[in-house]
């Protein structure tokens, strides 16, 4: 298709007029004959995209157009194919592929394009046959099931940096040894001091010797009084 389309819109420039035909085929509903031209001119663009952010921002401008058209032909009177229907859903999953190649910004935009298409779908008038009916039910699930997916990508994004850094948060118990260490240091400093108290007793021994040198002073005297009255 990518090919086919390239292919039409070569031709086209050679020989339908050229630029000025492939100009006016941009404003071209599905019901008229130079839509396909119009198709053909987003598959070529597409293929001239530079990188995936250009990409992603014309696949989403392109499939908006697809829920434009759609509410368009609708205020008419006049009900999509199913062609026109399945170009939508597949223009909006390949915009969701893409989003999910990059970051959450470019999710976010997938998300708010297909909200509006969801909220198109949602106040677009009754069809009359049953064909159309199940093709706007098939769309508005579509819509509303890719939203969901986006939704749980996003948010996976999201939480991406958060886990890293909640990862890091968990190596604190390492960090916690220090303080477990100050607190044994800590607690090792009063059990030492405790044990200095408890070597108290052993000072005392210096107390009960001089006390024993004044019990023993007035024993020596008394034993030099005796002998000096002995002597006389």
């Amino acid at each position: 298709m990518t090919i086919f389309a390239s292919i039409l819109a070569i031709l086209a420039l050679l020989t339908g007029g050229g630029a000025g035909t492939v100009y006016a085929a941009q404003d071209s509903m599905p019901n008229e004959m130079l839509y396909s031209l119009k198709i053909a001119s987003e598959e070529f663009r597409l293929n001239m995209a530079d990188d995936p952010d250009q990409e992603l921002a014309l696949m989403l401008q392109f499939a908006q157009r697809r829920s434009d058209e759609i509410q368009s032909l609708m205020a008419e009177g006049i009900e999509p194919t199913a062609e026109t229907m399945l170009q939508l859903s597949q223009q909006t999953q390949q915009a969701m592929q893409m989003a999910g190649e990059l970051d959450g910004t470019a999710m976010l935009q997938v998300q708010n394009m297909m909200q509006n298409q969801l909220q198109q779908m949602l106040n677009l008038p009754e069809c009359e046959s049953e064909e159309c009916t199940m093709l706007m039910e098939q769309t508005r699930t579509m819509l509303q099931t890719q939203l969901m997916l986006a939704d749980g990508e996003g948010q996976g994004q999201q939480q991406g940096p958060p886990d890293e850094d909640a990862g890091q948060g968990q190596d604190e118990p390492q960090g916690q040894a220090a303080p477990n260490e100050d607190a044994a240091q800590g607690e090792g400093g009063p059990n030492e001091d405790a044990g200095q108290g408890q070597d108290e007793p052993q000072g005392q021994g210096a107390p009960s010797e001089d006390s024993g040198q004044p019990d023993g002073s007035p024993g020596a005297g008394n034993a030099g009084g005796a002998g000096a009255h002995n002597g006389k």
